[in-house]
């Protein structure tokens, strides 16, 4: 497990790699997590299912408390040991399509491409 520049990295020195079937995995952990005080816990791994979700309790949010990640050391060690118990839900394989997918890598990462990736990140 790394930081996601390992990525770039990989794709750099070792571009065979990044185009190898399941060598590039990311293990997905929440970004918040909701709690109620009935016992209710939901997990959310973006902002905007989060949003949604929070949308979509109009006038009946009372009761919910919201913790923010901001990485897997945030998480306890209960939280680790249930995100290894399953796995499949947390585990995302990269698959290389073209050779568009190396140009993004690029976008994303390179530091010569910073005002293109503003520029990307912008158009979301």
């Amino acid at each position: 497990m790394t930081d996601q520049a390992t990525d770039n990295f990989i794709h750099s020195f070792w571009p065979s790699l990044a185009k190898a079937t399941s060598f590039l995995v990311e293990f997905t952990t929440p970004i918040l997590k909701a709690f109620h005080l009935n016992g209710t816990k939901l997990s959310f791994n973006s902002m905007p299912d989060f949003e949604s979700w929070k949308e979509s309790l109009g006038n009946n949010a009372y009761g919910w408390k919201i913790k923010y990640y901001k990485g897997l050391g945030t998480s306890s060690p209960q939280e680790g040991r249930e995100y290894f118990r399953d796995l499949v839900k947390h585990k995302k394989d990269f698959v290389w399509e073209d050779d568009h997918d190396g140009d993004a890598i690029k976008l994303a990462f390179s530091k010569k491409m910073a005002k293109d990736r503003k520029n990307w990140i912008r158009g979301f």
